[in-house]
């Protein structure tokens, strides 16, 4: 499931879920922000993909448009920026993480204790 932030030619904001073939966004009712989606699903203490499904509504826009329009927004955001941090370990994929990790084991020794930025990582898989 791909989630898209997107404001339409009026300004409204929206949230929408990416067709299956990638050329479409549904849009989802009364969502306007990931956050909001993720803050209901919480608070629901449901999957934010049973939310999604909920609440997709039978309206689309083009992808292809928004994109050439400049109107897809950053996939999250939050009102007060600086209450909100994203961080993450820099590990796009496993050779990446491999490589990290060795040299954490070159740096700590062979004995070393599995590297934070790796258990991040593996995290992430699962």
């Amino acid at each position: 499931m791909r989630l898209v932030q997107f404001n339409l030619p009026d300004g409204s904001r929206h949230v929408g879920r990416v067709s299956a073939d990638g050329d479409q966004l549904h849009i989802l009712l009364d969502t306007n922000t990931v956050l909001e989606l993720a803050t209901a699903a919480i608070a629901e203490g449901r999957s934010i993909a049973s939310v999604v499904e909920e609440r997709t509504g039978g309206e689309k826009v083009d992808y292809d448009q928004l994109l050439r329009e400049g109107r897809v927004l950053v996939p999250v955001d939050h009102p007060e920026p600086a209450r909100f941090l994203i961080t993450g370990t820099g590990l796009t994929h496993t050779g990446s993480a491999a490589a990290r990790d060795k040299m954490h084991m070159l740096t700590h020794g062979e004995d070393a204790a599995e590297s934070d930025s790796l258990k991040i990582f593996r995290m992430g898989l699962e």
